[in-house]
């Protein structure tokens, strides 16, 4: 063959043969790779060219184009051989077990003899006795646990009931101590005498109220008292009555820069001892003033008010307000009408007067606070008892 650029001569140093080497062609695998194997060979020789013969170039494309995809498939194959080679050696692997293993099957049969058989049976029954004590047992000790744990709760319920008696018993016993003991001031005397006008001699000078007071308590008590307000009346047809002072709570303040404490208020803190009376002027008048209130004809419908507060000797204060009444002939004497507890909020008004009144840096404390430790003692010592 000619080409259009001439003749092209190409060397042939002889066939062009796939290879020599020996395969195994047994078994499924083999043969697919003898079949592979002779195609190839086949292919090759169709391809083989010599040194004598002039070759086109351009006819030999499609030879080499088709020689490349043989190529190609064979490597592929070869691929698939290779890779299914371990399969199939494990599949005749498995098959080749499964001949040699017996097919046959063997039926054991295991039988006892009547020493054995015994041997065994009394063995359980030695465990079942074993098993039952032990239940039997269980049960015992569950049951003598229950008993003991309610002995220990109806044990413990009475000590309970009895701690709480006892609790009780102090509660009432120290209730009582303190009820006996503490200070309680009352308005008059035993007597009964609420009150009295002190007249001057001169009848320029100054008449007083007189108010009695009474501590039947065992403590001494700290004692202050007052007119509920300046105004005591109005002497016709329109002449007011003013008292010199009224009714200051007790207080008691500590500088908070030097710590020292202040006691009192205007009539400071007076007191009174156990078991004791006291006597103290409640307002003082113009001799001719009181004396119109007490003999005019509204003389007897005369009657004034006041507040006396006390600390009862364990720390409590107590503040009451009374009113008492003039009554006229055939009397001529006072009576007190009402008593009862003085109103908090009032307390706080006066309270709130002599705060401003006082420097602003004191602190205010409890005027009734124990300072006395034997007079403490009753009541830190004492433990918190259940309401």
């Amino acid at each position: 063959m000619t080409s259009p650029e001439g003749p092209t001569n190409i060397p042939c140093n002889g066939n062009f043969q796939g290879g020599s080497e020996e395969t195994d062609h047994s078994g499924p695998a083999g043969a697919e790779r003898s079949s592979a194997t002779h195609a190839c060979r086949s292919q090759y020789r169709r391809v083989s060219l010599c040194a004598s013969q002039p070759i086109n170039l351009m006819d030999l494309l499609p030879q080499i184009r088709s020689l490349f995809g043989n190529i190609c498939t064979l490597i592929g194959e070869i691929n698939r051989i290779i890779q299914k080679q371990p399969q199939a050696k494990h599949i005749r692997e498995e098959r080749k077990r499964n001949e040699e293993f017996p097919a046959d099957r063997v039926c054991a049969v295991i039988s006892f003899d009547d020493e054995t058989l015994r041997s065994t049976k009394a063995e359980a029954d030695r465990q079942y006795r074993t098993q039952n004590s032990i239940r039997k047992a269980t049960w015992s000790a569950f049951a003598a646990a229950s008993i003991y744990a309610l002995v220990a709760a109806l044990q413990g319920y009475q000590m309970y009931r009895q701690s709480k008696v006892a609790s009780d018993a102090l509660r009432q016993s120290t209730e009582s101590f303190i009820i006996s003991q503490k200070a309680y001031v009352t308005v008059g005397r035993q007597d009964g005498v609420v009150a009295e006008a002190v007249m001057s001699k001169n009848e320029s000078g100054r008449a007083a109220l007189l108010m009695y007071f009474q501590n039947t308590g065992h403590l001494p008590a700290r004692f202050n008292f007052g007119p509920d307000h300046r105004n005591i009346g109005v002497i016709l047809p329109s002449t007011p009555v003013e008292a010199d002072h009224e009714f200051e709570p007790m207080w008691r303040s500590r500088d908070k820069k030097d710590k020292n404490i202040h006691t009192g208020g205007w009539s400071g803190t007076i007191t009174i001892g156990g078991n004791s009376s006291y006597q103290g002027v409640l307002f003082e008048l113009p001799e001719k003033q009181l004396r119109h209130l007490l003999d005019e004809p509204l003389g007897p419908y005369f009657y004034t008010s006041g507040k006396y507060e006390y600390c009862d000797g364990f720390g409590a204060r107590v503040c009451r307000s009374f009113t008492i009444r003039y009554a006229g002939d055939p009397y001529n004497r006072f009576f007190l009408t009402t008593e009862e507890e003085c109103w908090a909020g009032d307390l706080q008004l006066r309270m709130s007067a002599i705060m401003r009144r006082n420097p602003p840096d004191w602190e205010y404390l409890n005027p009734c606070a124990v300072e006395r430790e034997e007079l403490s003692t009753p009541i830190i010592q004492l433990p918190q008892l259940p309401r």
